[in-house]
């Protein structure tokens, strides 16, 4: 599976330029700022997306995560690991047979808790794709850019700003 698809925002010259005249920190701050900001309009959809049988997944399943490269920042929408079964969700899964293992097959499968007994194996039917990450993608990927663009120039205008008042530029 890849990793993902890359955007590339191109046509931000100046704020390129105000980008560049910023110290690191401050340019890497607004940078991730701006990231996570394009990155929560695909979550949302996302979000919006999920089939809600609990509402769990869509609840707290989720989220955005921010990592730091050396082009720049890697914004990454997916699901927690708490919400291993999103992956069968999102691309379904063929049905198969799930085998008790070890003491010479006299295992069961069964649910404890609940008192329910399964048997030696048991027969997991298949289940088609409900795909609620990658439309979200496609669907939001522009306004996600369009967020990320309007943000930075935001993020820019306020330390040109604070910068000509500090040093009584005009």
């Amino acid at each position: 599976m890849a990793d993902g698809l890359v955007f590339r925002v191109e046509g931000l010259d100046a704020l390129e330029v105000a980008l560049r005249q910023m110290p690191n920190a401050t340019a890497g701050a607004v940078l991730e700022r701006a990231a996570l900001k394009g990155g929560d309009v695909i979550a949302t959809e996302a979000r919006r997306r999920a089939p809600r049988h609990t509402g769990a997944l869509a609840d707290r399943g989720i989220n955005v995560r921010l990592a730091r490269i050396k082009e720049g920042v890697r914004v990454t929408i997916g699901t927690t690991r708490t919400f291993f079964y999103a992956i069968i969700i999102e691309f379904g899964s063929k049905a198969h047979v799930v085998k008790a293992r070890g003491a010479r097959g006299k295992r069961v499968l069964a649910d404890k808790v609940a008192g329910i007994f399964f048997g030696r194996e048991v027969q997991i039917p298949a289940l088609p794709p409900r795909p609620f990450l990658r439309p979200a993608l496609d669907t939001k990927a522009e306004e996600a850019v369009e967020a990320l663009r309007q943000e930075l120039a935001l993020e820019c205008e306020h330390i040109f700003d604070a910068t000509v008042l500090h040093t009584g530029g005009a």
